[in-house]
């Protein structure tokens, strides 16, 4: 496992979305969003997804030039087709859109379909906290998660920020619906870890009772977190030690630095 800088990797994560197409301004944004995603330690939205985010590009499902267009205004609401553009510039552009409106009547809803891939739904959150307003952000997901008693997908995992700014510093709570995100499932993977509790079952549908016996008991007298305080600490920590990546990972994206398309 290396620490790589920040600059560094969003310079990195940059140049590998100008090879797959994207306009610089664009790149830039997305890289910068990618990076902040991995220095607050959620990897998995950020370097861990950038190679398949540069797939969908290259098969057209991300249209990099595109920009959202009103659909429809009814005053404190409105809706924007997202037009397959690049999910982070979409959910960026909808935020701010939020809060000009928000600034003029006191809310601002802003609906986005037809969009793709937002990475890291709390990245809005705090854009909306950052600019002293409270944000609420969700979206809708595949049908990755089974309904209660199936055992085929059948609902979202839907992703659910909420953000109060504060001087003191900002509560930002960005949570799935589920126990784990895909992402967390991920990054455990990359690891070579297992989940802290119990997920899931095998294909015998056995219950992962050792999932269970290997938990690592609370310590007597053991530090307890408020919620977002060790993704901040986390922030501060890889701010001056380099960002972890996986190997292979930053390989990849390296690779994909170096490419022209």
């Amino acid at each position: 496992m290396s620490r790589i800088q920040f600059d560094e990797m969003k310079a990195t994560i940059k140049q590998a979305f100008l090879n797959a197409g994207m306009p610089d301004d664009k790149a830039d944004i997305c890289a910068q969003i990618h990076t902040e995603s991995s220095r607050d330690g959620v990897y998995s939205h950020g370097l861990n997804r950038v190679e398949r985010f540069v797939e969908y590009i290259g098969k057209g499902w991300v249209d990099v030039n595109a920009v959202p267009s009103l659909e429809l205004n009814l005053g404190a609401l409105e809706v924007f087709n997202g037009n397959l553009g690049p999910g982070i510039t979409n959910a960026i552009f909808a935020m701010n859109r939020a809060t000009e409106i928000a600034g003029q009547n006191g809310l601002g809803l802003v609906s986005l379909n037809n969009t793709t891939h937002w990475m890291r739904g709390g990245a809005y959150g705090w854009l909306a906290a950052e600019k002293g307003f409270i944000g609420i952000c969700w979206t809708n997901t595949e049908s990755c998660m089974p309904a209660w008693g199936a055992k085929s997908g059948g609902i979202g995992n839907n992703p659910f920020i909420m953000a109060v700014p504060r001087k003191e510093g900002h509560i930002v709570l960005d949570m799935a619906m589920s126990q784990y995100s895909y992402g967390k499932l991920q990054v455990t993977r990359l690891k070579n870890e297992k989940l802290p509790f119990a997920g899931g079952f095998d294909q015998a549908l056995s219950e992962t009772i050792e999932q269970l016996k290997s938990s690592v008991p609370e310590k007597e007298n053991g530090e307890i977190f408020y919620p977002g305080e060790q993704s901040l600490k986390t922030r501060h920590q890889n701010m001056e030690l380099g960002i972890p990546v996986d190997d292979g990972v930053w390989a990849k994206v390296k690779e994909l630095a170096r490419l022209k398309y």
